[in-house]
């Protein structure tokens, strides 16, 4: 009975130990990869930033990526299956996947997918929050090409046309992944702070 009962509370010990280190490799990817978003840059081109290159970490517009990005709490992992633990790492936001793989993005629920042309044009998208119906913009039809939205200004002779969107029914968006590359980037150090946690559990639960 004493080499049945030592057996169950080594097992439960090694369990513990085990979502230890799963559990700070995961906290360290989920930095890692925070740090892999943030050096892609400003893309609030109204604020001196750019578009990150394709291949890259997408740039930093909002943010809210870089904050969303995150691990569930330690009761989170899984128990023990198929001799291996998993914790999921990620986030929820819509638009997550297509920056890491890429893909066709198409209107739902529109004619047309509204692309801003310049600082204005984002402006003006973040404004109305892609409502434009809401902008008082004039729709300028083009043989042979895209349809553009665009705001009028002044009246008469010197009245002029200020192009804000182009209207496309589709936008192909490259890759710009920024979790696959932090994975071999981030490995040593995932499997260093997991060993810590595993033996931090280990060393505290032996007597």
């Amino acid at each position: 009975m004493a080499n049945a009962k030592l057996d169950k509370r080594m097992i439960a010990l090694m369990q513990a130990a085990a979502k230890a280190a799963v559990w700070r490799g995961s906290i360290t990817y989920q930095e890692a990869v925070k740090k892999t978003l943030s050096a892609g840059g400003a893309s609030n081109i109204g604020q001196g930033g750019r578009s990150s290159q394709p291949g890259g970490p997408p740039a930093v517009k909002t943010g809210m990526l870089r904050r969303s990005f995150g691990v569930n709490g330690p009761g989170s992992i899984n128990e023990i299956r198929d001799g291996g633990l998993t914790v999921r790492i990620g986030t929820n936001l819509p638009y997550a996947r297509i920056q890491e793989y890429g893909g066709i993005i198409r209107p739902v629920n529109v004619k047309a997918l509204p692309v801003p042309i310049g600082v204005e044009g984002q402006r003006v998208m973040r404004e109305f929050g892609g409502d434009l119906r809401r902008a008082d913009l004039t729709y300028i039809p083009r043989k042979g090409k895209d349809p553009l939205l665009v705001r009028m200004i002044g009246k008469g002779k010197n009245a002029r046309m200020q192009v804000l969107f182009v209207l496309k029914q589709s936008v192909r968006l490259p890759a710009r992944p920024y979790m696959r590359p932090t994975v071999k980037l981030a490995r040593s150090s995932m499997q260093r702070e997991a060993q810590i946690g595993a033996r931090r559990v280990m060393g505290g639960g032996m007597a």
